[in-house]
């Protein structure tokens, strides 16, 4: 038994208090007086159980006074269980720890990340300092390369080992919703290189003028940088799809082309002018509901 682990100061002191041992209302216990109570403790464990009382005897004798019975002395309390799991974590030792979480959540490698994030910077630096924009894009790939060893087993890795963890989800959902949100973003008047300003003549007439908004046009060249990297996203994720899927994709986009010529060439053709364009428009209107039968 852990007697740390298992006994609280509150439980010494009021033993100690019950048995008229000297002991504070606060602070620390003791260690003479944690010894004597364990010590208390593991005595009581010990101890064979009291052997029952006599039967009092019979006689004019049971009528004398017997000698007065000594002072009981107060039994500790009832030893607490075993600390709970919860607590039993927060206690576990470093190592222990670290071996859990690492059998937990194996380490994700964050190579990618880091040069996503490089890559990133570059972008945003663009419109401020383009010749340092265009350094960090060069070193995007061998910054991930080295970084990913030098912040291995650091507090940096701690921090980017959840978002590294999830990030092929956060690459398909950037796939997904960036690009319609990325481009609405461009079609903002708060992001166009030119903006309408309004202009006081001397005569109090008032005309409106297009003039340059560098803001807008460095908003706008993050955001189309931005968008250049959700529409790879897409590409990317498309190229890890499967096989048998990516040919379900091909067949349906010939089916939608075949769909717009048979709109466009059948349904809103003008009108044959002679027999052979009415039998080629017959020819191609059986040829259309074939397909459509999947024939």
């Amino acid at each position: 038994m852990t007697a740390d682990a298992q006994i609280s100061d509150e439980e010494i002191r009021e033993w100690a208090r019950a048995t008229n041992r000297p002991v504070g209302a606060k602070g620390r216990i003791a260690g003479d007086l944690r010894a004597e109570y364990e010590r208390v403790l593991a005595e009581a464990a010990a101890a064979p159980p009291a052997a029952p009382d006599p039967a009092p005897p019979r006689g004019p004798e049971s009528d004398s006074a017997g000698p007065p019975p000594a002072r009981d002395e107060t039994q500790p309390r009832r030893v607490r269980p075993a600390a709970s799991r919860l607590r039993a974590r927060l206690w576990a030792p470093s190592g222990q720890s670290a071996r859990r979480r690492r059998a937990r959540h194996p380490r994700v490698s964050t190579e990618k990340l880091i040069q996503r994030g490089w890559e990133t910077a570059s972008r945003i630096l663009q419109p401020v300092n383009l010749p340092v924009a265009r350094c960090l894009d060069w070193q995007a790939p061998t910054a991930g390369a080295l970084l990913e060893e030098a912040v291995r087993d650091t507090i940096a890795d701690r921090l980017l080992q959840p978002v590294a963890r999830v990030e092929d989800k956060l690459e398909i959902a950037g796939a997904l919703i960036g690009p319609p949100v990325l481009i609405f973003a461009l079609q903002l008047p708060g992001n166009q290189p030119i903006r309408d300003q309004e202009v006081i003549h001397e005569d109090g007439s008032r005309h409106k003028q297009r003039v340059p908004w560098p803001a807008g046009a460095m908003r706008q060249q993050v955001i189309m940088s931005a968008l250049v990297e959700a529409l790879d996203m897409c590409v990317e994720a498309q190229e890890k799809l499967p096989a048998e899927v990516r040919e379900r994709q091909r067949h349906r986009e010939q089916r939608r082309k075949e769909m717009r010529g048979l709109v466009q060439d059948v349904f809103f053709a003008p009108p044959p002018a002679d027999p052979a364009a009415a039998a080629a428009e017959e020819e191609a209107m059986a040829r259309a509901r074939e397909r459509y039968r999947g024939a």
